[in-house]
């Protein structure tokens, strides 16, 4: 009984004394930040390494993608909104291949998964049926150094790793997801 009055008073005392302590300060994704020195890692299938232009296996950066940018969905397998976005992704995925803005790939797509597994990555692929790369994340590197609101959030970069156009959360209308990204592209 006595331990619960002191555990009682010592939450208490807890929760009067944070309030006080300042938050740790976060900057925000924005657009015109730069990461240049991002890394993808992961085993990916040699279609994928086609489809990104990637020329050898293993770790690889913005640098190596052909294509000026490149749009990256960080999600987590864990997460119910990401798994509600699976099937738009996959959408905004094909709108670019039958668009003829995106012939010549200006524009490449893969997913990277936030604390994600190589296995967890396959199960994901071949549960949503996703048609381009998926990278995992394990240590939650590249949604890190990005320091993401949360996921799903769509990142579109360029080759010096300047954020081009951000969007947090779910979306609505995968035509005009694309119509937003596409004002933002130069090419």
């Amino acid at each position: 009984m006595l331990w619960r009055i002191a555990l009682t008073g010592l939450a208490l005392l807890l929760a009067l004394c944070v309030p006080f302590y300042p938050a740790p300060a976060r900057a925000d994704l924005a657009v015109g930040q730069r990461f240049p020195q991002l890394r993808f890692s992961g085993a990916m299938s040699a279609a994928d390494r086609v489809y990104l232009g990637l020329k050898r296996t293993g770790e690889f950066t913005l640098a190596d993608i052909k294509a000026p940018y490149v749009l990256i969905e960080i999600f987590s397998d864990t997460c119910p909104h990401c798994m509600l976005q699976a099937p738009v992704a996959n959408h905004i995925f094909r709108l670019m291949e039958q668009d003829p803005k995106f012939e010549g790939a200006p524009l490449k797509m893969m997913g990277v998964g936030f604390y994600g597994t190589a296995a967890a990555m396959e199960k994901w692929k071949a549960k949503y049926q996703v048609p381009f790369p998926l990278i995992p994340d394990p240590l939650a590197q590249v949604g890190k150094a990005l320091d993401i609101p949360g996921t799903p959030t769509y990142v579109v970069l360029d080759k010096q790793g300047r954020v081009i156009y951000v969007f947090a959360g779910e979306i609505d209308s995968p035509k005009k997801f694309l119509r937003e990204v596409l004002a933002r592209l130069k090419f």
